[in-house]
């Protein structure tokens, strides 16, 4: 039937073919027939409006007639608006993959607070999404739908294009923070070698199950446990994510692709449609994506029981500092902006260190206040002291927070406030 739409000829051809019994993934039969095809209607763009099929083998006694009614220019719409729907989503998710490894560079802190598994499964979705939609370029680029072939061509380009950014993200993660904890070169490089053998078995572990058992509703639903891994890293860290790149734009647009397959009774593969798997995939993720922002207003560990967690480390201090310069000071100098303690916290702008940088939203600053007591005048400063006792000024500590969770004097692992 090909070389006829080919030459685009009005004919009927037999051919000599077999049928193929599966059970399940499984051959167990072959049988032998021959078909006889008929081509009626118009020929357009290369496809046919009717096609007249019959099946008939000697050996069984089987005859089969197939009537098949096609709408080239309805298959067509489809394809345009999905090749378009698709590649929105690829382009969405490189900004924000991009948008994710500047604010690394820019704030290194980061690489504590995201979990390498909620990232590590996105990559997993791009390596699926890339094999889909190149095998499409290629059983279209080999068919006779020439035309067909950039629709799928763009957007697996793209996927494989974010496969690798996503891949550096995941490295500069590991970079950011592993890399500090080693002395010397040679053991940065056996670090980072044991990483990428732990990661790429895990990886094609995981992409076998996907891919094997990509049919299987409930595989789509556990690979989509994106936050799930996250949830639990910011948990155990008590630190939070605050990125809307990461949690809107790595993960979400990905899950659209299989909501349209399974929730849009017209696609183009016309795959039958199933509601039930559409409304708990949907479910599950509101039901993420709620743990998550709840974590952001009421703290990582919010689903966690008082009685189990440790008790949390309290920052904010106040002291009274003589206003005289001349009299004694147990402690005079912020260590990150080298201001005295009871300079007003508008002056600490001209920090070098924290050029540019601004002080964490959470943290509440607090100007000094003037109090005489005994005779004596003396200021009332709100500072912020860390587990190891040293003191800073509130935007100054705070600010560095955005940077590194570790005490700026003596370089120890700061909890979150």
């Amino acid at each position: 039937s090909e070389m006829c739409i080919r030459d685009r000829k009005w004919t009927t051809q037999k051919h000599n073919m077999k049928i193929v019994i599966y059970d399940g993934m499984t051959p167990i039969q072959e049988v032998p027939c021959e078909v006889s095809a008929e081509m009626v209607g118009v020929i357009r763009s290369s496809h046919l409006n009717d096609l007249n099929l019959t099946i008939r083998s000697s050996l069984c006694s089987l005859n089969i007639d197939i009537s098949l009614r096609t709408n080239p220019t309805n298959y067509i719409v489809k394809l345009t608006l999905y090749g378009i729907f698709v590649t929105f989503i690829a382009v969405i998710l490189l900004y924000a993959t991009f948008n994710l490894i500047t604010k690394l560079a820019d704030y290194p802190v980061q690489g504590q607070q995201i979990s390498l598994l909620s990232v590590g499964m996105s990559l997993v979705w791009d390596c699926s999404l890339y094999s889909l939609h190149s095998s499409l370029a290629i059983n279209f680029f080999g068919g006779t739908s020439l035309d067909y072939f950039t629709f799928f061509l763009v957007p697996g380009v793209l996927f494989l294009i974010q496969f690798f950014l996503e891949f550096n993200y995941i490295l500069r993660l590991w970079d950011s923070r592993y890399a500090p904890h080693f002395n010397t070169r040679r053991e940065y490089l056996e670090g980072i070698v044991t990483f990428l053998l732990k990661f790429l078995i895990l990886f094609l572990g995981s992409l076998y199950v996907v891919n094997r058992y990509l049919a299987s509703p409930w595989i789509i639903i556990i690979s989509a446990s994106f936050y799930v891994p996250q949830i639990i890293h910011s948990a155990w860290n008590k630190s939070v994510v605050r990125e809307s790149s990461y949690f809107l734009g790595l993960f979400l647009p990905k899950l659209l692709i299989p909501i349209y397959f399974y929730g849009c009774p017209n696609n183009f593969l016309e795959l039958k449609p199933m509601p039930w798997l559409v409304a708990v995939l949907l479910s599950w993720i509101f039901v993420q994506l709620c743990v998550s922002g709840l974590q952001l207003l009421l703290g990582a560990q919010w689903f966690i029981p008082a009685f189990l967690l440790p008790p949390r480390h309290k920052y904010f201090v106040t002291l009274e500092l003589p206003s005289d310069p001349e009299q004694p000071r147990e402690i005079e100098k912020c260590p990150v902006c080298m201001s005295d303690l009871d300079e007003e916290p508008s002056t600490l702008q001209r920090s070098p260190l924290l050029h540019g940088v601004r002080a964490r939203s959470d943290i509440q600053l607090t100007a000094p206040q003037s109090t005489e007591v005994l005779g004596k005048r003396t200021k009332k400063c709100h500072l912020m002291r860390t587990p190891c006792s040293h003191y800073f000024h509130p935007e100054c500590l705070s600010g560095w927070m955005r940077i590194k969770m570790e005490c700026p004097t003596c370089r120890a692992a700061l909890p979150e406030p």
